[in-house]
């Protein structure tokens, strides 16, 4: 089944607290690349979303915008994200169906599968569809995303900068360490 994409028009649900969530990520003045990463979070649980969130704020990233369901995404996609990470069990589409839509939307958006799933099966037919990787619940933490948000920087050139240093870092960049 795929979902067929129309014009997009940004919804608030009153209801959802998470249902559009908007923050701001922008690289240093002197990477010399301005291009803010994009991220869309999609999932049909508001404390994964809750969680998600404050993973990729720990890492300094800000432009986030949350769904609760594989078409509220779809029907957001105008807003070209540079990454999406997406669970695969959801109401109405699953994880499958959306990767479909997307890379049929745009195959250069990004795609990462959090889920709960940890059937190998599952995992290899969201790599094969076009995830970039696939991350079960149980083991994600800010050093993973952080490592695979490095992967897609590193491999798909979106921005040139290195996501938020830890302090020592910082503290030593400043030093001339």
């Amino acid at each position: 089944m795929r979902y067929n994409l129309k014009s997009s028009k940004n919804v608030f649900n009153k209801g959802s607290l998470y249902n559009f969530c908007r923050f701001t990520f922008k690289p240093s003045p002197m990477s010399g690349n301005n291009k803010e990463l994009k991220i869309f979070l999609v999932d049909d649980d508001d404390v994964c979303l809750n969680l998600y969130q404050q993973y990729l704020n720990k890492l300094g990233l800000s432009e986030i915008t949350c769904f609760k369901s594989g078409k509220d995404c779809l029907d957001n996609l105008i807003q070209r994200p540079d990454i999406i990470f997406l669970d695969y069990n959801m109401e109405n589409m699953n994880g499958i169906d959306v990767l479909h839509s997307i890379k049929e939307f745009d195959s250069e958006i990004t795609v990462i599968f959090i889920s709960g799933q940890e059937e190998i099966d599952i995992a290899v037919n969201a790599l094969k569809y076009g995830a970039f990787d696939y991350i079960t619940k149980s083991q994600i933490t800010t050093s993973l995303l952080k490592t695979t948000i490095d992967r897609i920087v590193a491999e798909k050139g979106i921005i040139d900068v290195p996501l938020k240093k830890s302090f020592l870092d910082r503290m030593k960049n400043n030093l001339g360490m």
